[in-house]
């Protein structure tokens, strides 16, 4: 963490991280210059995980502020603070050590205990914690990975989770459910619609009561594919008259990005979300991540439906133009001679698709 002061002699500031937090340059670091507010009075507290971006802020080390891992003596203090119970402090510490004197594990810890208590006690936690560890180790194995946070950390956190996690499945089996498919939504702005409607349609595709295969190994696939799709019929093209639906959904629908489907049928669904939100992203100005999303519903198409089908041809010349759009003529002239033979073939000639992909292909002559 660091502290900004007051914006002096041409601007320069003061800020910090903790020093071990090593990653990637972040792309906010330099937008961040054009937000903070100038002044010649107070200071601006922030934290950051990466060392880079503080750098490019503060643009002094010595100015870094160091922030140590929590000790023994504080971690005993915040559980105390927490859960006041009557545990021998020995267990308390052994839990402790265990939870890596992670703040946040020792506070979900402790709000475990407190809730359940007297039938749960340190000792009892601290066995199922360590019980837990063998799943936990198969979680990390498919958890998304970030280089920027502490992996003691993660697996520790990752513990206190799942023994919450498993109370809840036992005790409320459809809150845990509602938790699983929520999860691969963005944490803010879940509109409570595509929830509610997909729970009360019972169409098979997301019947709350029905938990048989999701208590199977492939459960978390499973989950993907319910969020699928909701979030396939949700999104609409990104058109003008969809824009204030897809404004509210898009963080969601690119989220899709970081669950890609393995069963054929849903990858298909998988490419139509992306092709959606690249529609609406570029239709914002948004040429960069609209191109990520269309190259990515590109490959899928290629893979499920053929190179020639009509579908995938129409994302070909969609990259055509959004590379057009970034002045990357000679990518976008060799995309549209590959999509308009190919129009050719499936469409007759006077079809409107073939002459709107002509006179972009002619435009770049």
């Amino acid at each position: 963490m660091g502290i900004l002061g007051p914006r002096e002699q041409q601007g320069k500031t003061r800020g910090g991280i903790p020093e071990n937090c090593r990653s990637d340059p972040t792309p906010w670091a330099g937008r961040s210059k054009d937000i903070i507010p100038e002044s010649s009075n107070g200071s601006v507290l922030i934290t950051s995980r990466s060392r880079e971006a503080a750098f490019e802020l503060v643009g002094n080390d010595k100015d870094i502020l160091k922030v140590e891992p929590m000790n023994e003596s504080h971690a005993l203090a915040l559980f105390r603070k927490k859960f006041d119970g009557d545990d021998n402090e020995k267990e308390v510490l052994q839990l402790l050590q265990n939870l890596d004197y992670m703040p946040l594990a020792i506070s979900q810890a402790a709000a475990y205990i407190r809730q359940r208590a007297p039938r749960t006690t340190v000792s009892r936690y601290l066995n199922d914690f360590r019980r837990s560890e063998k799943d936990r180790a198969s979680l990390l194995n498919v958890a998304v990975r970030d280089r920027r946070r502490d992996g003691k950390a993660l697996n520790s956190i990752l513990g206190t989770w799942q023994i919450s996690f498993e109370y809840i499945r036992s005790n409320r089996p459809s809150a845990a459910r509602l938790l699983s498919l929520i999860s691969f939504f963005d944490r803010q702005g879940i509109p409570e619609e595509l929830i509610t409607s997909r729970c009360e349609a019972n169409d098979g595709a997301v019947d709350f009561e029905e938990d048989i295969e999701l208590e199977q190994r492939q459960e978390l696939e499973r989950w993907k594919e319910r969020y699928i799709a909701i979030i396939v019929d949700a999104f609409l093209p990104g058109k003008y008259e969809n824009w204030k639906r897809c404004q509210i959904l898009f963080r969601h629908a690119e989220l899709v990005l970081e669950h890609r489907p393995i069963e054929k049928s849903f990858l298909q669904r998988w490419a139509t979300i992306l092709s959606n939100a690249a529609w609406y992203a570029a239709e914002q100005g948004r040429y960069k991540e609209a191109e990520q999303m269309n190259r990515r519903a590109l490959d899928s198409s290629e893979k499920v439906l053929g190179k020639e089908h009509p579908d995938t041809l129409t994302s070909v010349y969609y990259l055509a133009y959004l590379l057009q759009q970034q002045q990357r003529y000679h990518m976008a002239k060799s995309l549209y001679e590959r999509a308009l033979p190919g129009y050719r073939k499936v469409f007759p000639s006077h079809h409107p698709t073939i002459q709107a992909c002509s006179q972009h292909y002619t435009s770049l002559l």
